[in-house]
């Protein structure tokens, strides 16, 4: 099921994932919460870079494994395959934990080596 978003369509789990927001520190987190969170980062279909761009920002200050598990999550937008990758490196540009921003910066510059693309 799908929501309206502004001017896209927002897939029902991460409507709900916007509806927690970020994800808390360790000392925060409940053991209900991080099944709650994990639940909704793991998911097989891809999020369109919209919906990336609404969670790019909750990432953890500590709470790796849900780290993890968010940034494959925006690694799933197929904006790859459709060469987007200059909305992609502002998608990058505007997260603010720096580990995780780097993180995904070198894995984006992996794939343009790869790909023969850099």
């Amino acid at each position: 099921m799908r929501h309206r978003k502004g001017a896209f369509i927002v897939k029902n789990r991460i409507q709900k994932l916007i509806q927690l927001g970020s994800i808390p520190s360790n000392k925060e987190m409940s053991d209900e919460l991080f099944m709650t969170y994990d639940d909704l980062l793991q998911t097989e279909e891809p999020i369109t870079l919209e919906e990336a761009g609404q969670i790019i920002d909750f990432f953890s200050v500590d709470c790796d494994d849900l780290n993890w598990g968010l940034l494959h999550l925006i690694e799933s937008a197929p904006l790859l395959t459709k060469g987007n990758i200059k909305e992609y490196r502002k998608l990058i540009d505007q997260c603010r934990q720096s580990e995780f921003r780097e993180i995904l910066r070198i894995r984006l510059e992996n794939w343009e080596k790869k790909n023969n693309l850099h």
